[in-house]
């Protein structure tokens, strides 16, 4: 068994260079670890959005996805989220970054699940919410930041976790529990 990062091939993406121009290895190897301080809090939004009444089935919803425009994983999609700021209510930090990274607001945004990526090693702590009535504004991304935002049918999004084109495990859990809590309804 490698090393850890000596094998950085699961870290790949898609492949491509980012907006810079970097491959993965460049991007690391200018990687700043200390860029965000610790403990180190997200959420991520799993944004439903739909123009009419959902069925039992979840038919008619469709799922906000952003594909990761630099690396690690470039090229791989995944929910919205991102870092809380220190001392922000994660419900605002859910609502900040949903605008900056989809161009979207939501009118009631509705705790679903935490979760932590790995205990006993790992400060990270993901807090995942659903946003509903979603309202267009704009995406307010970084200088350097491109994000594509695409909606996806719960149906789709469920084969392709199966088939491993998603795997992100924060995006995977925040699927399956959306899917679980609302098909039983």
């Amino acid at each position: 068994m490698p090393a850890f990062l000596e094998d950085i091939s699961r870290f790949y993406g898609t492949g491509e260079k980012n907006r810079e121009g970097q491959t993965l290895e460049e991007f690391l190897e200018a990687y700043d670890p200390y860029k965000y301080k610790n403990p180190s809090a997200t959420t991520d939004t799993v944004v439903f959005s739909y123009r009419d009444r959902v069925e039992k089935d979840l038919k008619g919803l469709k799922v906000l996805l952003v594909k990761r425009s630099n690396h690690p994983s470039i090229g791989f999609w995944a929910l919205p989220g991102g870092f809380a700021n220190l001392r922000e209510n994660l419900d605002d930090t859910a609502r900040r970054e949903l605008e900056e990274e989809t161009g979207f607001r939501a009118e009631h945004l509705e705790y679903l699940m935490s979760l932590n990526t790995t205990v006993a090693f790992c400060d990270e702590a993901i807090d995942i919410f659903v946003a509903h009535h979603l309202i267009p504004s704009r995406q307010h991304l970084d200088e350097d930041e491109v994000i594509n935002v695409e909606p996806w049918d719960l149906k789709d999004l469920e084969e392709m976790l199966y088939k491993g084109e998603i795997t992100d495990g924060k995006t995977i859990a925040a699927i399956m529990a959306y899917a679980r809590k609302y098909r039983s309804v």
